[in-house]
């Protein structure tokens, strides 16, 4: 199995491509099957990763809200300590 630097799966990506051109023929896979013929491996992984947006930049976990009803509660102790 193929896995680049960013963790994309190559491996899955050629094999969709190579069913295509087994199933269909060369001409239906498009550009990528293009690219692997006539730059090889190398070039066709050079040229999925160019054109592969970047992961999404990891979001911060939400913070757990707190319901108004113990906001409410939490108001009225308050309020009798007071």
């Amino acid at each position: 199995m193929v896995v680049d630097g960013g963790g994309e799966d190559l491996a899955a990506h050629y094999e969709a491509m190579r069913t295509v051109v087994v199933q269909e023929g060369l001409p239906r896979a498009g550009l990528a099957a293009a690219l692997l013929v006539s730059q090889g491996m190398p070039g066709w992984m050079r040229g999925w990763r160019a054109c592969t947006p970047p992961p999404a930049p990891a979001r911060a976990p939400a913070r757990p809200t707190m319901p108004i009803e113990l906001v409410g509660v939490l108001a009225q102790m308050a309020l009798a300590c007071a």
